[in-house]
């Protein structure tokens, strides 16, 4: 590179491009349900453009199956062993696609847990004599640019949406552009690192192509239903201060046109036999007029799916829910993070226990499938906040519970708080061990981590118990493996 420019000699019509989900659950023999749409919508806008792109989906594994939260704890020590193990038989595929594909950039999305496993895949992108250049994005390195781009094999960082920065990215080191005029792209150039300013949030969604499930390597290995992940929408109003998505996101919601949402349903009915559908809006039913046309739209073209959505209680009403079950919707996951209003307050949920009883009881009325939410561990969660939680579990007897242990994410307000008050020392953290199923960390300000480690197991169980008693007599679509 000469002044901020890029020479690199690439005089073809287009640029091979090799997008890679690095592996995390794959380690622990965890089914990773889905496809990575964040690259796919990449794959789909740089194809558009008439580059070659192939996605690498290294998190993909069919023998895989769907683990228990303690399950999936106890087979945690091997992802971090084949972090160390550079002759582990995952890189080693990982290599032989690289080589395969013969790439002129490499792309790789990474949450913070995956951060060493993406520096690893960054150390393979070598193909004889030529070091292959490679740029990450995703929410640790829009929070955390300083963790890849002081790594040598990182040589460009996309930071919030990537699917404009990379094209143009690509167009640059296609025609020998300046890289300082594109918009959200971090680099180095003389040992020095350039931020370049914040790119714009997409505006119009339905400007983008449709997620580019067929550029899937491998994609034969997929279950229809892995197919089905489906996005109606970017941003969330909420403060949530435990959430990193508005870092990524932004707080204002950027909605799809319904008929757009079931354009792209029909085009991966027609070409996976996909008939279950999973909507990862933050929260889906924030806009209820929009819900509701959504609704009538699937009925209105008979759509013969079902589908499931992620939401908030404050945003569950007898309408909505009638509406959503009689289109299709079999399952609706809750964020309701904990049984303690203290708790409730102090991280933003900007929601009460009186409304979650309401939610619950609407959908046990309307008889769905249901999944609530829970965190333990927050920072200032006491053995008493826990109890509160579990007496709130069994009140309001969801179907499923889920659990998470709290682990801070870089880019949220919570994370920021604990850096300040020297409960996160950035410069200490191991990356690898950033997970919700690791179960030596502890962020509780009022419970001794030996403590908290025991509440934790014991918690694992009970809401394993409680999953096992409310099993549904027939298997969810998510879990049904040939």
């Amino acid at each position: 590179m000469t002044n901020n420019s890029v020479s690199r000699g690439i005089v073809d019509c287009c640029m091979r491009v090799l997008l890679v989900e690095p592996p995390f659950h794959r380690f622990m023999g965890f089914y990773r349900h889905y496809y990575p749409l964040g690259l796919a919508y990449i794959a789909s806008t740089l194809a558009k453009h008439n580059h070659v792109v192939e996605i690498l989906d290294a998190e993909h594994d069919r023998k895989c199956r769907s683990l228990s939260y303690l399950q999936t704890s106890e087979e945690y020590f091997k992802y971090l062993d084949a972090i160390n193990d550079s002759d582990h038989s995952v890189w080693s595929e990982i290599q032989r696609e690289i080589s395969r594909f013969e790439p002129d950039l490499v792309g790789i999305s990474a949450l913070s847990v995956k951060t060493p496993s993406a520096l690893r895949i960054a150390s393979l992108c070598h193909l004889g004599s030529r070091k292959i250049p490679v740029v990450v994005g995703g929410e640790h390195p829009t929070a955390r640019p300083e963790d890849f781009l002081r790594d040598n094999n990182v040589s460009f960082l996309v930071r919030g949406e990537g699917e404009r920065t990379i094209l143009e990215l690509v167009e640059t080191l296609k025609r020998g552009g300046r890289l300082e005029n594109i918009d959200g792209l971090s680099f180095k150039t003389n040992g020095e690192v350039i931020h370049n300013k914040n790119r714009p949030l997409v505006e119009n969604l339905d400007s983008l192509p449709f997620p580019a499930r067929n550029f899937l390597s491998n994609k034969e290995t997929y279950r229809p239903v892995d197919f089905g992940l489906i996005m109606g929408s970017r941003g969330c109003p909420y403060r949530c201060s435990f959430c990193p998505n508005q870092n990524l996101w932004g707080r204002r919601v950027r909605y799809r046109l319904t008929s757009n949402i079931i354009d792209e349903i029909k085009s991966v009915q027609e070409t996976y036999s996909t008939q279950y559908f999973s909507f990862r809006d933050y929260s889906f039913s924030t806009d209820n007029k929009r819900t509701i046309d959504l609704c009538r739209k699937i009925r209105q073209e008979k759509l013969d799916i079902q589908w499931e959505c992620t939401t908030r209680p404050d945003l569950i009403t007898e309408e909505t829910v009638s509406l959503m079950k009689d289109a299709g919707c079999t399952t609706i996951r809750v964020g309701i993070e904990s049984g303690s209003d203290r708790i409730l307050v102090e991280i933003k949920k900007d929601l009460s226990i009186k409304q979650i009883k309401e939610a619950s009881r609407i959908l046990n009325r309307h008889n769905i499938y249901w999944a609530a939410y829970f965190m333990f561990g927050l920072p200032s969660e006491t053995k008493e906040d826990i109890k509160k939680t579990f007496t709130l579990i069994d009140e309001i007897d969801p179907p499923f519970v889920s659990m998470a242990r709290y682990t801070p994410e870089p880019g949220s307000e919570l994370y920021e708080t604990l850096v300040r008050k020297g409960r996160v020392c950035e410069n200490e953290v191991d990356w690898g061990q950033w997970s919700n199923q690791w179960l030596e960390n502890a962020f509780t300000e009022r419970i001794s981590r030996e403590e908290f480690r025991e509440i934790i197991q014991d918690v694992a169980r009970h809401v394993d118990e409680h999953n096992k008693r409310h099993s549904p007599n027939k298997v969810h679509p998510l879990l049904k493996f040939d």
